[in-house]
This record gives C-alpha cells, structure tokens and sequence, in this order.
C-alpha cells in the first residue's frame, strides 16, 4: 500500500496527493476522510460543490461494474466511497442530490449520487444511500451507464433502482 503524509495506511501517494489538491480541490479531502478540511475548502470556493471533474474518468470502477466519475461531482465522490459525513457536509452547503455527471461523446454519463451510493462495491456505507434518499435523491432519474466489467461494450439505459439491481451491495 502506498502511504504519504496523510498517515500511515492513506491509500494515496505523494504525488497523486498533489495532483488530486492542485487539480481537484475537495477531492483528497473527501477521499481522505477529512470533514473539516472538506469545509475549508468549500468556505474558500463555494462554486466547487457544483463543479464537475472530467479529470475522475479512471476513479470509480467497483462492484464488477464500469461506472466511473467522470464529470461527476464531489457529492457523487462521497456516495462512491461511502463517505457519510462528507455526504451530509456537501448537502447541507447546497449539493444537488439529483446533479447528474456529464455525458460524454459517447452519450454515456447522466448519473445522479444515488447510482454511486447503491452501487458500490461490497456496500461501502449504506448509511450514504439512504441520506441521499432521505434528501430527496430520485430513483426514477434515467441515465446510459456502462454495464458489467465482463461485458465492456454494454450500455445500459437504466434508472438507479435498476442499475442497483444488477449490482447488488452484498
């Protein structure tokens, strides 16, 4: 396991930890389990709760399935590792809980939070699924979102309770 200044067991290099604070400001917080520095962050740029990250097209892929966070937002970062705190923070200063992520050329992408929060690998946070819920997440909300790992070329045109369907949390 790669460690950096973060403390020993942080999952994150030296270097991809100074990518992911110049490059994606709110990110290593939220991956990091940092609430308060999450929060100062946010208090020095507020428009980052609606940012989107094209740069997180890598991150992601759990559960058997292909979903990434591609233009996704910080709100959906937090549902996919199962961060509740970060969740709660990032609602309560203003996170849309149906922001969709961006679709790229391929016409894939459009998911809300809740695609994250019900999909990931081995039930992360369940907690996280069900605040967003709580919120007002939308399980109706259809998005393209690529399939299962052993079938790379599928697409699937599906809402977020049929998309957890395939990919249950335990």
């Amino acid at each position: 396991m790669l460690t950096d200044s973060a403390g020993a067991g942080s999952p994150f290099s030296s270097r991809l930890a100074k990518t992911l604070s110049q490059n994606r400001p709110g990110v290593l917080p939220i991956l990091r389990g940092r609430v308060g520095e999450l929060a100062a962050v946010l208090d020095a740029n507020p428009s980052l709760i609606h940012r989107r990250y094209r740069e997180l097209a890598g991150c992601g892929q759990s559960g058997g399935r292909l979903l990434t966070l591609r233009g996704a937002t910080l709100l959906h970062v937090a549902a996919e590792y199962g961060f509740l705190d970060a969740t709660r923070l990032l609602l309560d200063r203003g996170a849309d809980v149906n922001a969709r992520a961006e679709v790229d050329e391929s016409g894939i992408g459009g998911q809300t939070p809740i695609f994250h929060a019900l999909t990931h690998f081995m039930g992360a946070n369940p907690e996280v699924g069900a605040l967003l819920i709580e919120r007002g997440a939308d399980l109706s909300i259809r998005a393209r979102v690529p399939g299962h790992y052993e079938r790379s070329d599928e697409v699937l045109e599906f809402s977020a309770a049929e998309y957890a369907k395939l990919f249950p949390l335990r």
